[in-house]
């Protein structure tokens, strides 16, 4: 569900089983080699001390740790009850590959409060990054919602939010990014290199259960709020979750 380089590698996140994969031969466009994905971690979820891997959505290096993360909403049923709070963790790994676990509850609370969706009104993650040069977070969200969760309507819930925090989340901005399209919001994200962190490219991506139908869009704007590239449909009709250059830049 994410891509991103650490320690030299360029790794992938899988949402199901909380395992992070290291690539190997991505390189080029015609590969001599078949694409392989080792298992190098397993994540648990919540405070890790769980039977369940983490449901990993975005993933960022800070300081030389990785930080990992999932949808930053609680799990709750059909009636609004909240059955368990462990995608509001974040899982830290430095590169011994030792793994701690920080409750994020605040933090996700903080930009619930930002963008006027405080409970039962939720938002989704699935593309949080940590800009090294600006120290702030960059937060684009895949729903936006002031109305409690409901499957049938969460397809169409869709962002064109940019948040930007402070480090500690005590300081927040709301920007936005061209019009809203209800059914596409951010699955991934990533700072063009060289632009000091003021160029994104990103990934909108359209879930649609009766349908069957997925697909993806790529746009690029700058932190300021301007289009440089218009939301631009990805042919093959996937969904994809991760963005991440050939060459680790960081």
């Amino acid at each position: 569900s994410e891509l991103a380089w650490f320690n030299g590698k360029l790794l992938a996140f899988d949402d199901r089983t909380g395992i992070v994969f290291r690539l190997k031969h991505f390189e080029g466009v015609s590969m001599t080699k078949p694409l392989q994905a080792i298992p190098e971690h397993i994540v648990m979820e919540g405070d890790g001390i769980a039977g369940k891997g983490q449901k990993h959505e975005w993933a960022t290096v800070k300081d030389g740790e990785l930080y990992m993360g999932s949808v930053g909403k609680e799990f709750t049923d059909n009636d609004g009850n909240v059955i368990s709070d462990g995608n509001l963790w974040v899982a830290v790994m430095d590169r011994a590959g030792d793994v701690r676990h920080e409750d994020w509850t605040a933090n996700f609370a903080a930009v619930r409060k930002a963008l006027g969706c405080e409970w039962p009104g939720y938002v989704v993650h699935e593309a949080i990054e940590w800009s090294p040069i600006r120290r702030q977070w960059f937060i684009l969200p895949r729903r936006v919602s002031t109305e409690p969760y409901n499957d049938m309507e969460d397809e169409k819930r869709g962002s064109n939010k940019v948040v930007i925090a402070s480090e500690d989340f005590s300081s927040i901005q709301v920007r936005e990014i061209g019009k809203v399209t209800p059914l596409r919001g951010f699955s991934s994200f990533k700072f063009v290199p060289r632009s000091d962190d003021s160029v994104i490219v990103a990934i909108k991506s359209v879930e649609v259960e009766d349908e069957q139908r997925q697909t993806s869009y790529i746009t690029v704007f700058d932190v300021d709020g301007n289009m440089l590239m218009e939301e631009t449909e990805i042919p093959g009709a996937k969904k994809y979750e991760g963005v991440a250059f050939a060459h680790d830049w960081s």
